[in-house]
């Protein structure tokens, strides 16, 4: 038999253990930390795959054949101010970028695509955003590349957090709608290439809503026939790899699928009358965006 000391001792030993892992646990926040004139590079590699059933006005429907598309780029982040509350003025330009939909790759001229300017709080919350409102004439695709589409903004926690910590906001979608995001403390010390970085999940879901301009011809040149509704859902579950020490995210990858429908028939000034009622899409995708070395100051 166990002397009862032994027992004791053992217990409190246990006891200790556990108590140490539930109030010993090292404690982070997660914040950017803007510098002023800094200019970082990220590349993006966005893959989808697109269905579309089209319905026509007589009631019938066609199914139309699937669209792989992906979409390689590089894009640059310049800080231009840093609030006196930790806010920060930043500026986005597309550096390059390379799409491929189905068998035909081009280069996108970037120097047509608008800078987008935001300004963020150190959570992450983008409370302003320039630029969006001048894609309407660009292909459909750029409407779903700014930052934070992309995931590299996530309305970040306020407070601090320790391995396992949950956390839930709404948060603003770029083009329209609202979204519930909910995330997930996993790491504060995995590695990652030179970097010692935090993890953490993220899974957002909500509903959507934009007007897309119809080009119509005129005069031989191109114009805007009117605006197509378009609603929708978006599901995304995203992994984020933040840099704690230099308080900027390093790597994020995940995936989405967004379900919409284009209500065409409500587009002003179409004049056809055999034009399609309506386009139910549905897009999956896989998205990666990482930090390029070296980056300039």
């Amino acid at each position: 038999m166990i002397p009862r000391t032994v027992r004791i001792v053992v217990l409190c030993a246990v006891l200790s253990v556990l108590a140490g892992q539930a109030f010993g646990q090292e404690t982070v926040r997660l914040e950017y930390k803007f510098k002023q004139g800094e200019l970082l590079r990220y590349k993006m590699v966005m893959s989808a795959t697109i269905n579309m059933q089209m319905s026509m006005p007589d009631g019938s429907s066609g199914q139309m054949p699937s669209i792989p598309m992906q979409m390689v780029g590089v894009m640059r982040q310049r800080t231009r101010k840093v609030l006196p509350n930790g806010d920060a003025e930043v500026a986005y330009a597309f550096e390059s970028m390379k799409v491929t939909v189905g068998d035909m790759t081009q280069q996108s001229p970037t120097e047509k695509i608008p800078v987008i300017t935001m300004v963020i709080s150190k959570n992450g919350v983008p409370k302003s955003i320039q630029g969006l409102e001048k894609l309407g004439g660009q292909s459909g695709y750029t409407q779903f590349i700014s930052p934070e589409t992309l995931g590299q903004y996530g309305a970040l926690p306020e407070g601090d957090l320790k391995v396992g910590d949950t956390w839930s906001q709404d948060v603003p979608f770029p083009i329209g709608g609202r979204l519930q995001m909910s995330g997930k403390l996993l790491s504060t010390d995995t590695k990652l290439g030179s970097y010692t970085v935090a993890t953490f999940e993220q899974n957002t879901g909500g509903d959507i809503n934009m007007n897309i301009p119809v080009p119509m011809p005129s005069n031989g040149a191109p114009s805007t026939g009117g605006n197509v509704g378009a609603n929708g859902e978006f599901l995304g579950d995203t992994t984020v790899y933040f840099s704690l020490e230099e308080g900027k995210m390093i790597r994020t990858s995940g995936r989405a699928t967004l379900q919409m429908k284009v209500d065409i028939a409500g587009a002003a000034g179409t004049g056809n009358a055999n034009a399609p009622g309506g386009i139910d899409m549905n897009m999956d995708m896989n998205f990666e965006m990482f930090l390029l070395p070296g980056q300039a100051k």
